[in-house]
């Protein structure tokens, strides 16, 4: 039986600087674009969970796993234009109730698992089933072929949060009557090779994605796109669909003075909304095509020396790319807009190595390690996102970056 309770929040404020911008002209697709800065953003979820698992080992070969879930959730997400205008407004509370029944066969080289998870919602008063199964076949000695297919609901929704000068800060929502519960259905196949000293494996996946939900201040009336195909936002909410697809490859050494892994992913994200880009595919902000992680550990005594090297291809953003100014008559200015299609940018690669060394002594009956850690060794500067001020002509651009290098010296003290 477990009780778990978990905080999460967001702040942002940008109130200095607030722009707003008019409709856009001279768009190829003749699309009215308008834009207004929030310039203050607050976000918290709140769980409070209670669960309650057994499992039922029936015979050597059958086991039963089941369960229940509850959960409370409290969420709330503001957003002000210069800190008097408000922009969106939502404050949800829920309870969500949750029962699974999971069975496991081995038989011979073949492990079978079949679940099944159903799960009743109070915002919504549905009844929402999630099948699941997944199976590990040893082919050879040492070489299993394995593979998984589920269905998965998510009732907190991670909203995607578009703001084309400050980049994209997503947020989360509680499904509701009107947004619903996200949806995806997962395909899995691998091989694993592993003996006493390494492991190898490479596995594919496929995932399609339903009610997918972003949220942007830059509305898009688009005339040539078919009435079918239309979508008229509750307060500037777009939905969506998309697919994940990939392939992951690990090497492994277990043993040893020297241990770590080298693990690569080829993937690639696409979404697609009716109302958004014209209705055409595009890639998602998480999206990036090569990943690479490189762990080494040496171990020397009492001493340990560690190196993490990350590479990951830069991620995709909208980007402005010009304005201009029409005088009106009573001498105000109008300002118009143009952007990039959706995502269609790239920031630069992301990459960095940590290092770190430690020592373990031994007083008394404390265990106790003391040692010095470097994250970003080389000082990469890596951009999170890219800052427009729209005020200046031409358009003023900012790389805003991540953590730079940061040495921590620290100490770990444990009872034996």
């Amino acid at each position: 039986m477990l009780a778990a309770h978990s905080t999460y929040f967001s702040e942002y404020d940008r109130s200095a600087g607030a722009t707003s911008l008019a409709p856009v002209a001279g768009d190829s697709v003749n699309q009215r674009r308008s834009f207004s800065n929030a310039t203050k953003e607050d976000n918290t979820v709140k769980d409070f969970s209670y669960k309650l698992d057994a499992d039922w080992q029936m015979t050597r070969f059958l086991r039963f796993d089941f369960g229940l879930h509850a959960s409370q959730f409290d969420n709330k997400f503001t957003a002000f234009r210069s800190d008097s205008i408000e922009i969106l407004r939502r404050d949800n509370q829920s309870w969500l109730y949750s029962a699974y029944l999971q069975n496991n066969w081995k038989i011979a080289n073949f492990d079978l698992t079949l679940g099944l998870r159903g799960s009743k919602y109070e915002q919504t008063n549905e009844l929402y089933y999630e099948p699941r199964a997944s199976f590990n076949l040893q082919l050879i000695k040492n070489l299993q072929l394995k593979g998984a297919w589920g269905q998965y609901y998510q009732f907190v929704n991670r909203i995607a949060n578009e703001d084309i000068t400050q980049g994209a800060r997503d947020f989360w929502l509680l499904a509701d009557e009107d947004i619903n519960p996200s949806f995806a259905e997962h395909r899995i196949l691998g091989l694993n090779y592993e003996n006493t000293n390494y492991v190898f494996s490479i596995e594919t996946y496929q995932k399609d994605l339903k009610d997918l939900i972003e949220f942007s201040r830059c509305f898009v009336i688009a005339g040539n796109i078919p009435p079918s195909r239309r979508f008229m936002p509750v307060d500037n909410f777009f939905i969506g669909t998309g697919e994940a697809k990939g392939i992951e490859l690990l090497l492994q050494k277990k043993r040893g003075a020297l241990t770590g892994w080298l693990g690569y992913t080829l993937g690639k994200v696409d979404y697609n909304f009716p109302a958004i880009n014209n209705g055409l595919t595009f890639p998602a902000n998480h999206d990036r095509r090569h990943e690479v992680n490189l762990v080494a550990k040496y171990s020397w005594g009492v001493y340990t020396f560690a190196a993490t090297w990350v590479f990951a291809s830069g991620s995709p953003y909208t980007a402005p790319e010009s304005q201009y100014y029409i005088p009106l008559l009573d001498g105000e200015r109008y300002s118009y807009l143009h952007v990039s299609d959706k995502n269609a940018n790239r920031l630069p690669d992301y990459h960095r190595l940590d290092l770190s060394a430690s020592r373990r002594f031994s007083w008394g009956s404390w265990s106790t390690e003391v040692g010095l850690s470097i994250f970003n060794v080389y000082n990469h500067k890596n951009v999170w996102y890219r800052d427009y001020n729209l005020d200046t002509v031409p358009i003023a651009i900012t790389d805003v970056l991540m953590l730079g290098f940061t040495p921590t010296l620290y100490i770990q003290m444990n009872l034996k």
